[in-house]
């Protein structure tokens, strides 16, 4: 990305109410700023390379693919659960008669 395909100028330059859609830098840029990953603009050779998958092929891709990224990288994943029994065990000491 840079100063063109990102256009701040234009953007700080519309007014309440109204929008960059119909602005030239828009019509430039909409196709290669927007690649759909489930409906696919592809010639025929690729679909059929693709084996023939279609839209709801495409979803279930996707769907799987999200599923299957880590939420978080296992050195985060304990800190967080360090921080977790550290709290319990404050709060089971902080709740004890005494």
């Amino acid at each position: 990305m840079d100063d063109e395909t990102t256009a701040w100028d234009l953007f700080e330059g519309i007014e309440t109410g109204g929008n960059f859609l119909a602005e030239e830098h828009t019509v430039r840029h909409c196709r290669s700023m927007f690649m759909p990953r489930v409906y696919r603009r592809e010639d025929r050779d690729s679909y059929e390379a693709n084996q023939c998958r279609g839209a709801i092929g495409s979803a279930l891709e996707t769907y799987r693919e999200i599923l299957d990224r880590p939420v978080m990288d296992a050195d985060r994943m304990r800190e967080i659960e360090q921080i977790i029994r550290s709290a319990d065990a404050d709060i089971l000491t902080d709740d004890q008669p005494g």
